[in-house]
């Protein structure tokens, strides 16, 4: 991927790179579906977010948002968390339970503490509701989102 961390690049890199553009390669009628998962950022927001969410939706691209950062939503499967935080405030706040944590992930070594992970994200997107941007939404993530969908297709 040619830009990292910048939303709007992701989202143009995921219609150039998909065919979406064209509309050829990908079939939404038979369930096909792209998603792009970034973050908001804070203090300082990534630049674009609003243009990416409008181009997503145009497309029909579906995403997985963290505000402030993916480190929130790894945070959520520990602790509460409603209060604003910073990019740097929620990675202090995962290295308490995470002290080796280098960005990298295991699925496994979350699997059990998925559901409260889950639970406390779908709280703060009632905390919010819809009517607020996603800049406006800290701390927000609707990663699971998208791990629901992935995890629906071990369920079939």
């Amino acid at each position: 991927m040619p830009t990292k961390g910048n939303s709007h690049s992701i989202v143009r890199y995921a219609i150039n790179d998909t065919g979406l553009a064209r509309r050829s390669d990908i079939d939404f009628q038979r369930g096909d579906q792209v998603w792009c998962v970034f973050d908001v950022e804070a203090p300082q927001c990534h630049p674009g977010i609003e243009e990416a969410e409008k181009l997503a939706s145009k497309y029909g691209i579906k995403l997985a948002v963290s505000n402030p950062c993916f480190e929130l939503w790894l945070l959520l499967h520990f602790q509460e968390q409603r209060a604003y935080l910073t990019t740097a405030n929620a990675c202090t706040k995962l290295a308490v339970h995470l002290p080796d944590y280098n960005k990298r992930i295991s699925f496994d070594a979350f699997a059990e503490l998925y559901s409260g992970g889950r639970s406390r994200a779908v709280d703060l997107g009632a905390k919010f509701g819809e009517a607020a941007n996603l800049v406006e939404r800290n701390p927000w993530s609707s990663v699971w989102v998208l791990v629901d969908h992935i995890k629906s297709f071990s369920n079939e």
